[in-house]
Formats: C-alpha cells, structure tokens, sequence
C-alpha cells in the first residue's frame, strides 16, 4: 500500500493556527509532546531539525506564518518555523518561532510576477515540449495569451508572435533575448508552436535543402484542408471550408 504524502502546515489548518497563536493548555507535559509527535507525523517536516534542546522540538514550514507586504515581492508565502513545548503557569503550551531563512530555501514560493516571461511560463514550457494543439484556434489562442501578459516585449502577428524571453543561463547583461513564435502545422494535422532565437541576418544558419523523399507519404485525414487554414490565417483571410461557394445568378 502506498503510503499518504504529508501535506506542508498551513496556518488554514486549525491545529497550526491554535500553535501560532498559543493556544493550547495541557495539564501534562506528556499531553504535549504527544500533539507535537501527531503535528511531525502529519506534515512535512524540515530536514535539519534542532538537536540538543531541552524538550523536543519540531522544524517545518508554514504557509501564510509570519508573511509581511515586502515578502510578496520576492514570491514568499510563508516561513519555517520552530514548534516548542513551554510551560506557562500550571499549563503546558504550543509556541511557534518564526525563523527567516533565504526564500530559494522555502519549498513553496508565489510566482513572482515579471515583465519578461521565462522558459518556466506555462506556455513557453508546454511549446518547448512539442506541445501539439488539435485546432488552429487552441495553438493562436497560446500566443494570443503570452502578449496580454506580456504586451510590452511582444509584438502580436497572425500565427506568430515576436517576445523577448529572460534566459537566466547567459551574462547578466545578455540575458532579455528575442524569439519567434511560430504556428507550425504537423503531418498529423496537428499544430505547434516553433520557438527560434531572432537572429540578426548575418547570424542566422543557413537553411538545409531537405533531401527528396522515394515516396511522398500520403497525408493524413485533415492536412490539407488545415494547411490552407494555417495559410489563410497568416494572411489575414477568414477560411471556412465547409461554406460552399455562391453560385452566379443566371
């Protein structure tokens, strides 16, 4: 049987938000440790846990802990905290101490919001992947997408769209970069996006004379008739093929 995975502590949870606002009230010093041990069995806990403490004590992260207006501008969403057993007056408690670590050390982070996308966007991710899309209105709608998110980097074409994308992996001063996207029809009718870096002219490859095939496959079900709509859609022009055309009063 494969065994549940633990969720991260959420302060929505209600036995988190009674630790982080010290609520609870144990006779016995076992009562606590004992609700401790069920909050280190239920959640994800950290993998540095604190050792050599006079009671036992819990690490892990909590999501909505401790966050603050200048957190959201580098996407955190909460933060680890230190679960300890304390005694107040005849009581034993629950507390929770807020610990600041580095956000890119916080399993979950906001997706902090750009002016450039990056090849982790959803779209640009599925569109580096093959990503295959069944009608021409499902692959424009992607690029359509990318330039309402993005209006200042990108210039909106039919089937294709001009943006810059921030590559993380060239120099600091290298890293905004141009691309096209493109509307490419399949051999099995369907589309993808291709993505290519906008080179200047004289970096650009030389293109490759494809070799002529022996035998020209045959095409599948749909290609043509999606092939003139990918070349009416690129010029502008309304296609439906399945209007039959006026036929000329006598």
């Amino acid at each position: 049987m494969t065994e549940k995975k633990k969720p991260y502590a959420t302060i929505a949870n209600p036995t988190i938000e009674a630790v982080v606002n010290t609520l609870y009230r144990f006779s016995t010093l076992e009562e606590a440790l004992e609700r401790l041990a069920q909050l280190q069995g239920h959640f994800v806990s950290s993998t540095k846990q604190l050792e050599n403490t006079a009671q036992p004590t819990l690490h892990l992260w909590i999501k909505g802990f401790g966050v603050v207006p200048e957190d959201k501008a580098k996407g955190v969403i909460g933060h680890f905290a230190i679960i300890a057993v304390e005694q107040r007056a005849e009581r034993w408690t629950l507390t929770a101490t807020k610990l600041d670590t580095p956000a890119q050390n916080h399993p979950q982070r906001a997706q902090v919001k750009r002016d450039n996308p990056n090849w982790g966007h959803p779209v640009i991710r599925g569109i580096r992947k093959g990503k295959a899309y069944k009608t021409l209105e499902e692959a424009q709608s992607e690029l359509d997408l990318l330039h309402t998110q993005f209006p200042r980097v990108s210039i909106p074409n039919l089937g294709k769209l001009y943006i810059m994308i921030y590559c993380a992996d060239r120099p600091p001063k290298e890293r905004m970069v141009k691309h096209i996207l493109s509307l490419k029809l399949q051999q099995d009718a369907t589309y993808i996006i291709e993505c290519k870096e906008n080179l200047p002219k004289e970096k650009r490859p030389m293109p490759k004379i494809p070799e002529k095939p022996s035998a020209s496959p045959s095409a599948p079900q749909g290609y043509f008739t999606a092939k003139v709509a990918l070349k009416s859609h690129t010029k502008g022009k309304s296609h439906n093929p399945t209007k039959p055309e006026a036929k000329p009063e006598a």
